[in-house]
């Protein structure tokens, strides 16, 4: 990291780049329901980090293997950025036009039209599916003023701070593809309007709170294998193994166990007891 580049993050607030990045990994799965929409197939969407760098450095190190998509938040006026490696473009677009997929990598070639066309497309759902996790009227358009090979359009200072998301679209192991969104730090102030100080805040905390968060009720998992797993049918049942406490997961985390049961006739769970960190449960 330059001496620049560590003046301009010493800058950065911590804990609201931590909330930052929690809001952009929890962005991949409004990603992927517009993908959806989009491909017409599921096409899983995995967050694979957020960095924060100069505007320079970035398009330096995506220039010549991605198309560009230059965007405008609105009401901000934010300017961003949406990069779509040319591997993932080609095999997105192969999936729109209903050609089998292949695991080798695209020949080299510069966008066609139609590509460019879906890097707006795809443009527009990586940053709907941002501004959809963000707090009510922060992101209430997303306004798409150029698709190329290079960027174009309006730009910021190439020492401008950025933060660089990215996401991984295929299955594991299938990978199409990276998309990476760029958008200048100012995104903070957006996503989080600044509060007065409050001692019980050091950490960001107090951020946090208004993100939305899953809360997933586990009965119980099965392995089988990929041959069972096509073969299941309506009417199949599945052993899930001897009655036990259902485990309430946030992501991958266990948090609570629960029993399962019915209430005024929805299901329902009553919490047990909270999963500390290292699997220990506390009543």
């Amino acid at each position: 990291m330059s001496a620049e580049q560590s003046l301009l993050l010493g800058h950065l607030d911590a804990g609201a780049s931590r909330v930052a990045e929690e809001l952009f990994r929890q962005a991949a799965n409004r990603i992927r329901t517009r993908l959806v929409n989009r491909v017409g197939m599921d096409l899983p969407v995995t967050f694979s980090g957020t960095d924060w760098a100069t505007l320079g450095a970035v398009m330096e190190r995506l220039a010549n293997t991605c198309a560009f998509a230059t965007v405008r938040l609105q009401p901000s006026g934010l300017l961003g950025w949406v990069a779509v490696e040319h591997g993932l473009l080609s095999r997105m677009v192969g999936r729109i036009l209903g050609q089998p997929g292949t695991s080798t990598e695209p020949p080299a070639r510069a966008p066609s039209r139609f590509d460019l066309v879906i890097t707006r497309r795809i443009a527009e759902d990586a940053l709907g599916g941002i501004g959809e996790i963000l707090p009510a009227g922060a992101v209430d358009r997303v306004d798409v003023l150029e698709a190329a090979a290079v960027v174009r359009g309006p730009t910021l200072p190439p020492t401008a701070l950025v933060g660089i998301t990215t996401y991984v679209l295929g299955p594991p192991g299938e990978e199409l593809g990276r998309l990476t969104v760029v958008l200048p730090s100012e995104v903070i102030r957006v996503a989080m309007p600044r509060r007065s100080p409050r001692n019980d805040d050091e950490n960001g905390i107090d951020r946090v709170m208004p993100l939305p968060i899953t809360l997933t009720a586990e009965l119980g998992r099965v392995r089988m294998s990929l041959a069972s797993l096509r073969a299941l049918k309506p009417g199949d049942e599945l052993d899930l193994g001897p009655v036990r406490d259902a485990v309430l997961r946030t992501g991958d985390r266990p948090t609570f166990t629960g029993e399962a049961g019915i209430q005024a006739g929805y299901r329902s769970i009553r919490i047990k007891g909270r999963i500390a960190p290292g699997g220990v449960n506390h009543a």
